[in-house]
């Protein structure tokens, strides 16, 4: 997906990878995207909607000790929130200010 200038910026991120010999690592990202880079990044990644009731169960494993402060930390139904089956981790749009919070963990 190719990115015009201006198109996202970062406003909080935290990353960790292990020093084990596998590959481990877990990231929260939020960013501020405009509404056309929002969609084409949903489309190429082919992530669908997930039901307010199902992203429910995701705070679970979403809000761990890991989890930042910053990251989605309104209610569950004030997102809407996206995933893919067998994709590791789910995209939260806030439904008023369009930030988007990105997780991901392979541990």
């Amino acid at each position: 997906m190719k990115v015009a200038k201006n198109q996202i910026k970062v406003v909080h991120s935290k990353y960790w990878r292990s020093d084990h010999f596998t590959f481990e690592y877990l990231y929260y990202f939020e960013v501020e995207a405009t509404p056309e880079w929002r969609e084409a990044f949903l489309k190429e990644k082919k992530l669908i909607l997930v039901p307010t009731a199902s992203a429910m169960s995701y705070r679970s494993t979403t809000h761990s000790d890991a989890t930042p402060s910053w990251f989605a930390p309104e209610p569950v139904d004030l997102y809407d929130t996206y995933d893919l089956p067998g994709y590791p981790g789910s995209v939260w749009i806030n439904k008023s200010n369009g930030h988007i919070f990105f997780e991901e963990a392979h541990l």
